[in-house]
């Protein structure tokens, strides 16, 4: 049954999430330490972060509710998370100083946290798929 099978992708996606969070945004915590970024760039990354956040908490009621309106919600986003992506990237190009390594560092460090943000929606989505009906596959 092509459900069953989807649907047994969703406690895989939960288990990367964690892993995401738990192991690799953890890291980049670490690595940062005490630099900070601007207000501007915070303010994106901020955003971005909630609108992970957000998915997250939709997709988990999805799975818990069987809630197609939430998942559909989830999916919804995709357009806002790409936008808040690529946002930030585009600032820090403009402002790249190949002469400052504190900086390159710190940039690196914010290209490393946008990823990882949508990497958590990605899975985020992958789960919301999960919960709904599959398709309808063309006949013909």
């Amino acid at each position: 049954m092509p459900g069953v099978r989807v649907r047994a992708r969703i406690p895989l996606s939960f288990e990367s999430l964690a892993a995401v969070i738990a192991r690799d945004l953890a890291e980049i915590v670490r690595r940062g330490g005490a630099r900070r970024s601007s207000e501007e760039t915070a303010e994106l990354l901020t955003g971005l972060y909630e609108t992970a956040q957000k998915a997250l908490a939709l997709a988990v009621r999805a799975v818990r509710e069987a809630d197609a309106e939430a998942a559909g919600q989830v999916l919804a986003m995709r357009q806002t998370v790409a936008f808040q992506e690529e946002s930030p990237l585009e600032r820090q190009a403009g402002r790249l100083r190949p002469d400052d390594p504190d900086h390159l560092v710190l940039a690196r460090l914010q290209m490393s946290i946008i990823d990882k943000l949508t990497r958590i929606f990605d899975l985020t989505a992958r789960v919301a798929r999960g919960v709904l009906p599959p398709a309808p596959q063309p006949t013909g």
